[in-house]
């Protein structure tokens, strides 16, 4: 069945998805695999739902979708799995949705879905945690609607959603928030429907989706943008929605 999230630590590679079956051995809905032979690691946590992204940092691995336990455990949403063992770490931030988008910058791990709380606390859609302590953050985003997609690198965090409200600014479907504040910046293409995925690249961001207008330009579904938030003349013009984008030296790869 699909896989939606990829990661790779050392020699293992990590997927999660809808699947329970995966390098010949039963998973469920996440797996590490060795990339030689393609089959599936020792290594079996195991949740009760659908993993939607997962992204390494440090001695864990965490995990986002729409699980209420993972092993033996219960974790509704979010866990930190141990990259050794496979068990859940104590971190639980328990939201009451679930949790579609990770990202790690530096010390900070952000965790984007449809929740309204998390951690105990207030936060709809958008939250931010220390990622050594487990703590949740004062920044605080607010998002309106559904926060499917983040990437990070500080001192700037990016969603993209189905948002229309993030940050204190009217913003659709994707902004670029303030590490430190939360606060939306001036940065606004303001795509005309879904995106999809998102790659930082020093000073631009690539973005795929669903939309035919960014960035103040016409832009089918992939698009390259300045740091004022326009589009450049990069312009592959796809013909049907991007889910997945990866650059590799000089290259930027789309599926």
């Amino acid at each position: 069945n699909q896989v939606y999230s990829l990661a790779v630590v050392g020699s293992t590679v990590y997927a999660g998805g809808l699947f329970w079956t995966v390098g010949g051995q039963t998973r469920r809905y996440v797996a590490a695999l060795d990339p030689a032979p393609g089959v599936a690691t020792a290594w079996n946590p195991g949740t009760s739902s659908f993993v939607y992204t997962l992204v390494p940092s440090g001695a864990a691995i965490y995990l986002g979708g729409s699980f209420s336990s993972v092993g033996v455990v219960k974790r509704n949403g979010v866990a930190a799995l141990d990259l050794a063992t496979g068990a859940a770490t104590s971190w639980n931030p328990n939201p009451n949705g679930r949790a579609y988008a990770l990202a790690v910058s530096g010390n900070v791990l952000y965790v984007g879905g449809d929740f309204t709380t998390i951690a105990g606390q207030p936060r709809n859609r958008i939250a931010a945690f220390d990622a050594t302590t487990g703590a949740v953050s004062p920044w605080n985003p607010n998002a309106n609607a559904v926060v499917s997609v983040l990437a990070a690198a500080d001192p700037m965090v990016y969603a993209a959603g189905g948002f229309t409200s993030i940050g204190g600014l009217p913003r659709a479907n994707l902004a670029q928030l303030d590490a430190a504040t939360g606060l939306a910046t001036s940065w606004n293409p303001n795509p005309n429907s879904s995106v999809s995925t998102l790659l930082l690249d020093g000073g631009f961001v690539y973005a795929g989706g669903g939309f035919t207008n960014i960035g103040l330009l016409a832009r089918n579904r992939i698009a390259q943008l300045d740091a004022t938030g326009a589009a450049t003349g990069w312009n592959p013009n796809a013909n049907n929605t991007v889910m997945a984008l990866a650059k590799i030296g000089s290259m930027v790869y789309a599926g």
